[in-house]
Protein backbone atom coordinates (compact mmCIF):
# COMPACT_ATOMS: atom_id res chain seq x y z
CA UNK A 1 0.00 0.00 0.00
CA UNK A 2 2.64 1.94 0.83
CA UNK A 3 4.46 1.68 -3.01
CA UNK A 4 1.08 2.31 -4.17
CA UNK A 5 0.47 5.43 -2.36
CA UNK A 6 4.07 6.93 -2.96
CA UNK A 7 5.22 5.34 -6.54
CA UNK A 8 1.91 4.95 -7.82
CA UNK A 9 -0.08 8.15 -6.33
CA UNK A 10 -3.12 6.22 -5.82
CA UNK A 11 -5.22 7.51 -2.91
CA UNK A 12 -5.20 4.36 -0.46
CA UNK A 13 -5.40 4.39 3.33
CA UNK A 14 -1.94 5.40 4.41
CA UNK A 15 -0.09 2.59 6.49
CA UNK A 16 0.66 3.65 10.08
CA UNK A 17 2.04 0.34 11.73
CA UNK A 18 2.22 -3.14 10.65
CA UNK A 19 3.67 -6.57 11.40
CA UNK A 20 3.89 -9.28 8.61
CA UNK A 21 5.27 -11.96 11.28
CA UNK A 22 2.86 -13.36 13.95
CA UNK A 23 6.30 -14.76 15.85
CA UNK A 24 7.76 -11.06 16.28
CA UNK A 25 3.75 -9.77 17.01
CA UNK A 26 2.82 -8.81 20.79
CA UNK A 27 -0.55 -9.48 19.66
CA UNK A 28 0.70 -13.23 18.67
CA UNK A 29 -1.05 -12.41 14.97
CA UNK A 30 -0.33 -10.25 11.94
CA UNK A 31 -2.02 -7.44 12.22
CA UNK A 32 -1.75 -3.39 9.84
CA UNK A 33 -2.88 0.16 11.52
CA UNK A 34 -4.09 2.17 9.04
CA UNK A 35 -5.65 5.47 8.60
CA UNK A 36 -9.49 5.40 8.81
CA UNK A 37 -11.21 6.25 5.66
CA UNK A 38 -13.62 8.74 5.64
CA UNK A 39 -17.23 8.33 4.41
CA UNK A 40 -18.75 5.46 3.73
CA UNK A 41 -18.38 2.04 1.51
CA UNK A 42 -19.37 2.61 -2.02
CA UNK A 43 -21.44 -1.09 -2.08
CA UNK A 44 -23.23 0.80 0.55
CA UNK A 45 -24.48 4.14 -1.79
CA UNK A 46 -24.09 2.37 -4.93
CA UNK A 47 -27.85 1.42 -5.76
CA UNK A 48 -29.17 4.76 -4.92
CA UNK A 49 -26.00 7.17 -6.77
CA UNK A 50 -27.25 8.46 -9.86
CA UNK A 51 -26.72 7.07 -13.38
CA UNK A 52 -23.98 9.92 -13.97
CA UNK A 53 -22.45 9.48 -10.37
CA UNK A 54 -22.01 5.75 -11.17
CA UNK A 55 -20.43 6.75 -14.34
CA UNK A 56 -18.24 8.90 -13.09
CA UNK A 57 -16.99 6.61 -10.38
CA UNK A 58 -16.59 4.07 -12.91
CA UNK A 59 -14.20 5.77 -14.77
CA UNK A 60 -12.18 6.62 -11.77
CA UNK A 61 -11.80 2.81 -11.07
CA UNK A 62 -11.25 2.28 -14.67
CA UNK A 63 -8.09 4.98 -13.86
CA UNK A 64 -6.70 3.55 -11.06
CA UNK A 65 -6.94 -0.15 -12.89
CA UNK A 66 -4.74 1.03 -15.67
CA UNK A 67 -2.24 3.29 -13.51
CA UNK A 68 -1.83 -0.22 -11.86
CA UNK A 69 -1.64 -2.06 -15.09
CA UNK A 70 1.03 -0.10 -16.29
CA UNK A 71 3.14 -0.48 -13.13
CA UNK A 72 5.94 -3.00 -14.73
CA UNK A 73 7.34 -5.39 -11.70
CA UNK A 74 9.48 -7.74 -13.00
CA UNK A 75 8.73 -10.24 -10.31
CA UNK A 76 5.41 -11.40 -8.28
CA UNK A 77 5.89 -11.65 -4.61
CA UNK A 78 5.19 -9.11 -1.61
CA UNK A 79 6.89 -6.07 -1.54
CA UNK A 80 8.50 -4.99 1.57
CA UNK A 81 10.87 -1.60 2.56
CA UNK A 82 14.52 -2.31 2.30
CA UNK A 83 14.82 -2.28 6.28
CA UNK A 84 12.65 -5.85 6.62
CA UNK A 85 14.64 -8.53 5.70
CA UNK A 86 12.54 -11.41 3.24
CA UNK A 87 12.93 -13.55 0.59
CA UNK A 88 12.38 -12.19 -3.19
CA UNK A 89 10.72 -14.36 -5.87
CA UNK A 90 12.10 -14.88 -8.92
CA UNK A 91 9.06 -15.61 -11.22
CA UNK A 92 7.73 -13.79 -13.76
CA UNK A 93 4.76 -11.79 -13.13
CA UNK A 94 1.71 -13.70 -15.04
CA UNK A 95 -1.43 -11.16 -14.73
CA UNK A 96 -4.55 -12.56 -13.22
CA UNK A 97 -7.48 -10.36 -13.37
CA UNK A 98 -11.28 -9.71 -13.37
CA UNK A 99 -13.73 -6.87 -14.07
CA UNK A 100 -14.74 -4.87 -10.04
CA UNK A 101 -17.51 -7.18 -8.45
CA UNK A 102 -19.50 -3.56 -8.85
CA UNK A 103 -20.03 -4.02 -12.26
CA UNK A 104 -20.96 -7.66 -12.33
CA UNK A 105 -24.23 -7.46 -13.54
CA UNK A 106 -26.70 -11.14 -14.48
CA UNK A 107 -27.61 -10.80 -17.85
CA UNK A 108 -26.86 -10.99 -21.36
CA UNK A 109 -23.23 -9.78 -22.25
CA UNK A 110 -21.93 -7.32 -24.73
CA UNK A 111 -20.18 -8.77 -28.14
CA UNK A 112 -17.59 -6.38 -28.22
CA UNK A 113 -17.80 -2.73 -28.09
CA UNK A 114 -21.38 -2.45 -28.90
CA UNK A 115 -23.32 0.57 -27.81
CA UNK A 116 -26.22 -0.90 -25.42
CA UNK A 117 -29.83 -0.51 -26.40
CA UNK A 118 -32.93 -1.15 -25.02
CA UNK A 119 -35.61 -3.73 -26.20
CA UNK A 120 -37.48 -2.91 -29.21
CA UNK A 121 -40.65 -3.76 -27.64
CA UNK A 122 -40.13 -1.79 -24.67
CA UNK A 123 -42.82 0.91 -24.87
CA UNK A 124 -45.38 -2.42 -24.51
CA UNK A 125 -44.04 -3.84 -21.55
CA UNK A 126 -45.30 -3.88 -18.05
CA UNK A 127 -43.98 -1.46 -15.21
CA UNK A 128 -42.06 -4.14 -13.70
CA UNK A 129 -40.39 -5.15 -16.87
CA UNK A 130 -39.39 -1.84 -18.20
CA UNK A 131 -37.55 -1.51 -14.71
CA UNK A 132 -35.54 -4.75 -15.50
CA UNK A 133 -35.19 -3.52 -19.04
CA UNK A 134 -33.40 0.16 -18.01
CA UNK A 135 -31.49 -1.76 -15.05
CA UNK A 136 -29.67 -4.15 -17.78
CA UNK A 137 -29.09 -1.27 -20.01
CA UNK A 138 -27.21 0.61 -17.04
CA UNK A 139 -25.33 -2.20 -15.86
CA UNK A 140 -24.15 -2.88 -19.91
CA UNK A 141 -23.33 0.75 -20.50
CA UNK A 142 -21.23 0.81 -17.30
CA UNK A 143 -19.71 -2.19 -18.14
CA UNK A 144 -18.65 -0.77 -21.70
CA UNK A 145 -17.84 2.28 -20.46
CA UNK A 146 -14.91 0.72 -18.23
CA UNK A 147 -13.93 -1.56 -20.86
CA UNK A 148 -13.39 1.22 -23.01
CA UNK A 149 -11.30 3.24 -20.63
CA UNK A 150 -8.98 0.41 -20.47
CA UNK A 151 -8.96 -0.62 -24.00
CA UNK A 152 -7.66 3.40 -24.76
CA UNK A 153 -5.04 2.79 -21.73
CA UNK A 154 -4.08 -0.99 -21.58
CA UNK A 155 -5.13 -2.44 -24.48
CA UNK A 156 -3.39 -5.54 -23.25
CA UNK A 157 -5.68 -5.96 -20.33
CA UNK A 158 -8.49 -6.44 -22.19
CA UNK A 159 -6.89 -9.50 -23.51
CA UNK A 160 -6.40 -11.03 -19.98
CA UNK A 161 -9.73 -10.51 -19.34
CA UNK A 162 -10.82 -12.50 -21.76
CA UNK A 163 -8.45 -15.19 -21.46
CA UNK A 164 -10.89 -15.97 -18.73
CA UNK A 165 -13.50 -17.34 -21.37
CA UNK A 166 -11.10 -19.37 -23.20
CA UNK A 167 -10.91 -23.48 -22.36
CA UNK A 168 -7.49 -23.10 -20.65
CA UNK A 169 -8.64 -20.13 -18.66
CA UNK A 170 -11.56 -22.43 -17.29
CA UNK A 171 -9.86 -25.44 -16.73
CA UNK A 172 -7.79 -22.75 -14.61
CA UNK A 173 -10.99 -21.90 -12.75
CA UNK A 174 -11.96 -25.34 -12.23
CA UNK A 175 -8.23 -25.97 -10.89
CA UNK A 176 -9.26 -23.13 -8.88
CA UNK A 177 -12.67 -23.86 -7.89
CA UNK A 178 -11.37 -27.31 -6.12
CA UNK A 179 -10.21 -24.73 -2.92
CA UNK A 180 -13.72 -22.97 -2.98
CA UNK A 181 -16.30 -25.88 -4.07
CA UNK A 182 -15.09 -28.70 -3.25
CA UNK A 183 -13.74 -32.04 -5.67
CA UNK A 184 -17.12 -33.06 -5.87
CA UNK A 185 -18.07 -30.27 -7.60
CA UNK A 186 -14.93 -30.47 -10.01
CA UNK A 187 -15.51 -34.02 -10.83
CA UNK A 188 -19.23 -33.29 -11.80
CA UNK A 189 -17.75 -30.31 -14.02
CA UNK A 190 -15.24 -32.91 -15.88
CA UNK A 191 -17.79 -35.75 -15.68
CA UNK A 192 -20.19 -33.63 -17.99
CA UNK A 193 -17.76 -32.95 -20.41
CA UNK A 194 -17.23 -36.73 -21.51
CA UNK A 195 -20.59 -36.35 -22.93
CA UNK A 196 -20.55 -36.70 -26.39
CA UNK A 197 -22.72 -33.57 -27.52
CA UNK A 198 -20.57 -31.38 -24.83
CA UNK A 199 -17.03 -32.61 -25.84
CA UNK A 200 -17.82 -31.40 -29.51
CA UNK A 201 -18.99 -28.09 -28.57
CA UNK A 202 -15.58 -27.60 -27.00
CA UNK A 203 -13.46 -29.00 -29.19
CA UNK A 204 -15.31 -29.11 -32.87
CA UNK A 205 -17.43 -32.01 -34.43
CA UNK A 206 -15.68 -33.16 -38.05
CA UNK A 207 -18.16 -33.24 -41.10
CA UNK A 208 -19.07 -36.70 -39.44
CA UNK A 209 -19.90 -35.48 -36.36
CA UNK A 210 -17.39 -37.01 -34.53
CA UNK A 211 -15.17 -34.73 -32.03
CA UNK A 212 -11.80 -33.20 -34.02
CA UNK A 213 -9.96 -34.40 -30.46
CA UNK A 214 -10.90 -37.34 -28.30
CA UNK A 215 -11.84 -36.46 -25.02
CA UNK A 216 -8.64 -37.57 -22.65
CA UNK A 217 -11.32 -38.56 -19.83
CA UNK A 218 -12.62 -41.48 -19.40
CA UNK A 219 -15.48 -42.65 -16.36
CA UNK A 220 -16.33 -46.14 -15.87
CA UNK A 221 -20.33 -46.78 -14.67
CA UNK A 222 -18.27 -47.36 -10.94
CA UNK A 223 -16.69 -43.78 -11.29
CA UNK A 224 -19.87 -42.15 -12.63
CA UNK A 225 -22.20 -43.88 -9.78
CA UNK A 226 -19.59 -43.01 -7.08
CA UNK A 227 -19.13 -39.31 -8.43
CA UNK A 228 -22.87 -38.76 -8.19
CA UNK A 229 -23.29 -40.21 -4.49
CA UNK A 230 -20.50 -37.81 -3.52
CA UNK A 231 -22.39 -35.09 -5.75
CA UNK A 232 -25.57 -35.50 -3.77
CA UNK A 233 -23.46 -35.08 -0.45
CA UNK A 234 -21.95 -31.82 -1.37
CA UNK A 235 -24.78 -30.28 -2.18
CA UNK A 236 -26.89 -31.31 0.67
CA UNK A 237 -23.06 -29.89 2.54
CA UNK A 238 -23.60 -26.26 0.78
CA UNK A 239 -27.35 -26.21 1.66
CA UNK A 240 -26.50 -26.91 5.19
CA UNK A 241 -23.62 -24.51 5.07
CA UNK A 242 -26.11 -21.53 3.35
CA UNK A 243 -28.83 -22.50 6.35
CA UNK A 244 -26.12 -21.92 8.94
CA UNK A 245 -24.87 -18.34 7.21
CA UNK A 246 -28.73 -17.63 7.18
CA UNK A 247 -28.78 -18.54 10.83
CA UNK A 248 -25.51 -16.09 11.50
CA UNK A 249 -26.52 -13.54 9.38
CA UNK A 250 -23.13 -13.67 7.94
CA UNK A 251 -21.99 -12.67 4.45
CA UNK A 252 -19.73 -15.90 2.13
CA UNK A 253 -17.21 -13.56 1.32
CA UNK A 254 -16.80 -12.02 4.99
CA UNK A 255 -13.98 -14.52 6.03
CA UNK A 256 -15.35 -14.56 9.91
CA UNK A 257 -14.66 -10.44 9.79
CA UNK A 258 -17.64 -8.84 11.56
CA UNK A 259 -17.55 -5.03 12.91
CA UNK A 260 -16.80 -4.68 16.96
CA UNK A 261 -20.80 -3.69 17.12
CA UNK A 262 -22.13 -7.06 15.95
CA UNK A 263 -19.24 -9.23 17.45
CA UNK A 264 -21.44 -10.09 20.36
CA UNK A 265 -24.62 -10.91 18.67
CA UNK A 266 -22.68 -12.91 15.93
CA UNK A 267 -20.96 -14.71 18.41
CA UNK A 268 -24.12 -15.61 20.30
CA UNK A 269 -25.85 -16.90 16.67
CA UNK A 270 -22.73 -19.43 16.10
CA UNK A 271 -23.13 -20.67 19.14
CA UNK A 272 -26.84 -21.32 18.71
CA UNK A 273 -25.81 -22.31 14.88
CA UNK A 274 -23.30 -25.12 16.13
CA UNK A 275 -25.86 -26.59 18.78
CA UNK A 276 -28.68 -26.51 16.37
CA UNK A 277 -26.50 -27.63 13.30
CA UNK A 278 -23.84 -29.43 14.95
CA UNK A 279 -24.53 -30.72 18.72
CA UNK A 280 -27.74 -31.48 18.12
CA UNK A 281 -28.14 -33.94 14.84
CA UNK A 282 -24.39 -35.74 16.15
CA UNK A 283 -25.83 -36.19 18.96
CA UNK A 284 -29.33 -37.91 17.20
CA UNK A 285 -27.02 -40.29 15.18
CA UNK A 286 -24.96 -40.87 18.04
CA UNK A 287 -28.80 -42.33 19.60
CA UNK A 288 -29.90 -44.05 16.37
CA UNK A 289 -26.76 -46.20 16.04
CA UNK A 290 -27.30 -47.14 19.51
CA UNK A 291 -30.48 -48.14 18.69
CA UNK A 292 -30.10 -49.81 15.79
CA UNK A 293 -26.89 -52.08 17.54
CA UNK A 294 -29.26 -52.79 20.37
CA UNK A 295 -32.11 -53.76 17.35
CA UNK A 296 -29.79 -55.86 15.98
CA UNK A 297 -28.23 -58.05 19.10
CA UNK A 298 -32.04 -58.55 20.36
CA UNK A 299 -32.83 -60.17 16.68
Amino acid sequence: MQFVRENLHIPVLKVLRYCSRASESKLGAEYIVMVKAPGVELGQIWDKLKACDKLSIVKQIAAITCTLARSRLQCHGALLSQNTPSYHAQQKRRTLCHHPSLLEYEGPGLDGFVQPALPETFESLDPQAKKAAKALFLFQSLWLSYEIELQRAVPELLHTFSHRETLPGQILGAIGSIYDDGEPYVQSLLADITEEHVWNQVVGADENGNPSVLCPLKYSERDMAKQKTEYVKWAKDVERKTRILDVIGAHTGCNGAVSPRDYDEVARRLAAAKQRFLVQPLAYTRRRKKYNALVSCSS
